[in-house]
């Protein structure tokens, strides 16, 4: 099935437009004007990291929601197809997971304690994304003005996938992450007048089964300059990170002070030896509309600047349909993105993925707002080039995800149960990489892919196709779509110095020099004559 369509030049659409019987079935299952933005994130997954942040509701809120099997199923799917997870998602400090319920996010857990353990972050609210939750610590000596602190933030890595989901089916199914290389651990901290340094204590185990106890093998203390003003997020990596005799990598994680405290944000664990791969994390939050983010979180952007997403994926919509009309919809959809892109950098590609149909909300319910909001994201991407819009409600309704056969793809009217879960990551993602993913090539042979070596910038591809120029005839080099005498006369600009119409190297017979030769070359081309080898 053709699940793909992008286009180079669109005209106006309302929403008025989409009216009507099943109006998700008349927009395209994934659209973008610039297809070439994510084939370069897809081609770039192959040799290096691609980072994305989920933002959404309840549906994507893991660990302790009900995305503790659509998250790491999706993480999953992008594993299966490339073999290795480079990092886990972004981590929180202050929480207990891994244990039952809340069960491990995708590749890792974590245990806190209250009582003797970090305090409450000195961060405001405002300025701390959804889910993450920060804290502050001095160091675990016991005599401190952290309250008698004792026990440190303890974060385990889970490589093969344990004390994840059961209805996930990926427990110890694989070792995902892997550890032949060196591990490493980033962390992120806020500045602050008075802030100790952060110190990583490693304390490998011999199973998953997280503990204070286990024999600390190495210490490591940043120095990231956490003493600071204005108030920031910093980053630093810690490591390599020793296994010693145990089989899963766990680490202490606190200040290093005892008289002051350091703001710990969040951390992440980094296969520095395998890097390909993606690697998303999940800032959701139950009950949350678009709307919402902005609300409560308004000074947030240092933190999601500083955990370098490559790429956002939005997947609000379940609670928006109760409240808003598809109108009010997408100027929230399109005010989120705009502070995005304010806060992260303005070519920040966006994913926009419609919900599936929930049978919690009246039939009306779906017509007026559920259904149309595949609509309203097929209008932004149509609107702004660096938006994709993902029709996940056509695709799982031609699954059989229907209003009549909800029941066997939902827990309770609204959340996913496991099947649906797993249902709409897979076909979510078997799209994008049908879309997007450009096929393995080494066209000079010289034994790296094709992709890697666009992305590295060691090959050109100035028209974006994902084909080194050097492997092409390009000789159209004022790109109007014709090759003519146009382009014989940009050739004759660029030998006499002046480039501007110039869009490839001007040396078309590639004898190293750009001269009468490269003219002359290019009046074959246009002629019929075949391309200089």
């Amino acid at each position: 099935m053709h699940r793909v369509l992008w286009a180079a030049a669109v005209g106006s659409c309302f929403v008025t437009e989409w009216a009507g019987a099943q109006p998700f079935l008349a927009v395209p299952y994934c659209f973008t004007q610039s297809a070439p933005v994510f084939r370069d994130l897809f081609a770039r997954s192959r040799c290096g990291t691609v980072r994305g942040l989920i933002l959404g509701d309840s549906q994507e809120t893991t660990p302790g929601g009900w995305g503790v099997v659509y998250v790491p199923r999706f993480q999953f799917e992008f594993w299966s197809r490339l073999g290795n997870a480079p990092e886990t998602p972004w981590m929180q400090f202050g929480q207990s997971t891994g244990g039952g319920a809340p069960y491990a996010d995708w590749l890792w857990r974590g245990w806190y304690i209250a009582d003797r353990g970090p305090a409450p972050t000195r961060l405001a609210a405002s300025r701390i994304p959804p889910w993450l939750c920060p804290v502050s610590s001095s160091t675990t000596n016991g005599a401190n003005i952290n309250n008698n602190q004792v026990y440190a933030n303890l974060l385990m890595l889970l490589h093969d996938g344990e004390r994840m989901h059961p209805g996930t089916g990926l427990v110890g199914l694989n070792e995902f992450f892997d550890r032949s290389g060196p591990t490493y651990l980033d962390v992120l901290a806020a500045t602050n007048a008075s802030s100790g340094e952060v110190r990583v204590q490693v304390s490998p185990s011999p199973s998953s089964q997280i503990s204070f106890y286990y024999p600390v093998v190495a210490t490591i203390e940043t120095s990231m300059g956490l003493q600071g003003s204005p108030p920031g997020i910093r980053s630093g990596r810690v490591g390599p990170l020793p296994m010693g005799s145990g089989q899963y990598m766990q680490v202490l994680v606190s200040g290093t002070d005892p008289n002051a405290l350091t703001d710990l944000v969040t951390a992440r664990f980094v296969n520095v030896g395998n890097p390909r791969g993606w690697a998303f994390t999940s800032l959701s939050a139950g009950g949350y509309t678009t709307r919402d983010f902005l609300r409560n979180h308004p000074d947030c952007g240092p933190v999601l600047a500083a955990m370098e997403p490559d790429v956002v994926i939005l997947c609000y919509g379940a609670n928006d349909s109760n409240w808003y009309s598809p109108a009010v919809y997408r100027a929230d959809i399109e005010a989120l993105i705009a502070y995005l892109r304010a806060h992260v950098r303005p070519d920040l590609p966006v994913l926009l993925v419609s919900d599936p149909v929930r049978s919690n909300i009246t039939s009306q319910e779906i017509a007026d707002n559920l259904d149309a909001q595949p609509g309203v994201h097929y209008e932004i991407a149509m609107s702004d080039p660096l938006v994709c819009a993902l029709n996940s409600r056509r695709l799982t309704h031609e699954a059989g995800w229907t209003p009549q056969n909800t029941a066997a793809f939902l827990a309770d009217g609204v959340h996913y149960n496991s099947t649906g879960a797993a249902l709409k990551a897979r076909l979510e993602v078997q799209t994008l990489f049908d879309a997007f993913m450009p096929s393995s090539e080494d066209c000079n042979q010289d034994g790296v892919e094709d992709g890697c070596q666009i992305a590295s910038g060691a090959a050109e591809d100035r028209d974006l196709d994902g084909v080194p120029d050097e492997c092409q005839c390009l000789a159209d080099f004022n790109m109007d779509g014709a090759v003519n005498g146009y382009d014989v006369e940009c050739v004759e600009q660029a030998v006499n110095g002046n480039t501007v119409c110039s869009v490839y190297n001007p040396d078309f017979n590639r004898d190293g020099a750009t001269n009468g030769f490269d003219v002359e070359a290019v009046e074959q081309a246009v002629n019929g004559a075949p391309c200089p080898s």
